[in-house]
């Protein structure tokens, strides 16, 4: 009783810490920039963005389910989105690992440790970052050769995302194909079981084949951000360069991981503005941008979670076993 109580207040704070939040950012923007969504934005591309949203949370909880399959914590799928969504409020740069970990292990204290809850977690947002990181790295050193030819091409970029997701579902749906071309790797990946006591235990598991899944995972959630991201240009007619629309949703990305407000609320709108602003965007599209996408792939999503959770009750949630695979 009294760790679902502990849990019950985490959930409680972390709602008011974003709805203080979104009064900040309401209060202290142009309210025009708010006003102009309504209004600039075409009325197609509405649907499109908010079905875009909704598929991160799927996304999300996908990459989070299969992140804790590496350390053998088995969540039904419900489940998963649902720790997802009351996960959110915790950011890596404050009490995000700490938090998280909690959150895994209280819901049912016997059924895993502790440590493997906080290994999980931690690798949760490694993956995420080491995803973020390559594509910095593709960036730095590929963007300044390769800006002017036909590769870089806004459409080409985006059609070899399609096909680069096309192929993670390929994997998924027909494993034996992966398994034929990823074969070589996978006869030096890790298969015995592993005890999670320290970080080298963690490494030796995530060196697995679910750990080559997990990253796919990671790579798929960061396709559809930046297909959201994409779209918000392209909803508003904003023509920018390639380089400009990665560059700028990378710093969002890292904004949101290491802010120390939970998903980078604030800080991740006030860098972004500015960002776009240096890019060439006046003002107004910067704003517009910034809050259309920050709608659509975060608050929507967090809010809809959170109602979703409500509407599945708690009581239900807490009797869902949560028991280690095997």
């Amino acid at each position: 009783m009294q760790n679902k109580k502990r849990f019950l207040l985490t959930m409680i704070l972390g709602l008011v810490f974003y709805l203080g939040l979104f009064y900040f950012l309401f209060a202290h923007l142009d309210l025009k920039s708010w006003l102009l969504i309504k209004k600039e934005l075409k009325p197609l591309f509405f649907p499109l963005l908010f079905l875009s949203g909704m598929g991160l949370i799927g996304a999300q909880g996908f990459y989070l389910k299969k992140v804790l399959q590496i350390f053998e914590i088995q969540v039904p799928w419900r489940e998963t989105v649902l720790l997802w969504v009351m996960t959110v409020p915790l950011s890596l740069a404050s009490f995000g690992l700490g938090g998280a970990a909690f959150l895994y292990h209280q819901i049912q204290p016997k059924a895993h440790s502790l440590s493997r809850a906080v290994m999980a977690v931690l690798w949760y947002y490694l993956f995420y970052l080491l995803v973020n990181l390559s594509l910095l790295l593709l960036i730095i050193f590929l963007g300044p050769a390769y800006a002017n030819r036909p590769f870089f091409h806004l459409n080409n970029l985006i059609l070899l995302l399609f096909l680069l997701f096309l192929v993670f579902i390929l994997f998924w749906v027909r494993p034996s194909v992966r398994d034929r071309l990823f074969g070589l790797v996978t006869r030096f990946l890790s298969t015995k079981p592993v005890k999670y006591s320290n970080w080298v235990d963690s490494v030796r598991v995530v060196w697995s084949q679910k750990g080559l899944i997990a990253l796919s995972a990671s790579l798929m959630v960061t396709v559809c951000h930046l297909f959201v991201f994409w779209l918000v240009f392209l909803a508003y007619g904003i023509t920018v360069h390639p380089m400009v629309l990665f560059g700028n949703y990378l710093l969002s990305e890292f904004l949101a991981i290491f802010s120390p407000t939970g998903g980078g609320v604030g800080l991740v709108e006030a860098g972004l503005v500015g960002s776009l602003k240096i890019s060439g965007l006046t003002l107004a599209q910067a704003s517009l941008v910034t809050l259309t996408f920050r709608v659509f792939s975060f608050w929507i999503p967090v809010f809809v979670g959170y109602l979703v959770l409500l509407h599945f009750g708690f009581r239900r949630f807490w009797q869902r076993q949560i028991k280690p695979l095997g």
